[in-house]
């Protein structure tokens, strides 16, 4: 029996110290937040305040630009542009699928050097589709019909070619 007493004098504390912290203070309202399909597209309203506040504006602004409808060939693209990949320096690599090779920018978007190129050996691209850094700082490439990943180091520097698991062809949506 005494130790019945002794746990809930023990609760009683707890929620005692509780209700203190707690004071007079309002509780946060929830933020109401409404979704709603309109013309085929989700919109989502948030009557929460936003990160920026109300008095203070966001706006988007150009900090760099990459490529260009004329100039030399390093600022050339010749199709859509699939994927992007910042490499751990900061630099940026810009896969050109229908050119089958990569090209490389530093910070300030100024051309470094170009990886890979068409053809089926060592280090080249067959349609590549994709590309994405492993954990130790490689480059990846899937090459989009012959079934296999170039791999890469962020010098540019061919390390070594994997067969992928499926002989699956990806398609620029990176669907299977």
């Amino acid at each position: 029996m005494v130790i019945a007493v002794r746990r809930w004098s023990w609760y009683r504390v707890v929620l005692v110290a509780a209700f203190a912290i707690c004071g007079d203070r309002p509780a946060p309202t929830p933020a109401q937040t409404r979704v709603d399909t309109v013309g085929g597209v989700v919109h989502v309203w948030n009557s929460s305040s936003g990160a920026w506040g109300r008095d203070v504006p966001w706006s988007v602004a150009e900090i760099l630009r990459i490529g260009a409808p004329s100039g030399p060939p390093e600022e050339l693209f010749s199709g859509p542009l699939l994927t992007t990949a910042l490499g751990t320096d900061g630099s940026i690599y810009v896969l050109d699928s229908d050119a089958d090779q990569i090209t490389v920018f530093d910070t300030l978007g100024t051309f470094v050097r170009r990886v890979g190129g068409p053809g089926q050996g060592p280090g080249e691209f067959a349609a590549p589709s994709a590309m994405t850094w492993d954990g130790y700082g490689r480059l990846w490439v899937a090459n989009g019909f012959d079934g296999r990943y170039s791999i890469f180091t962020p010098e540019g520097g061919f390390v070594r070619t994997e067969r992928r698991p499926t002989h699956a062809i990806v398609r620029r949506q990176h669907r299977l």
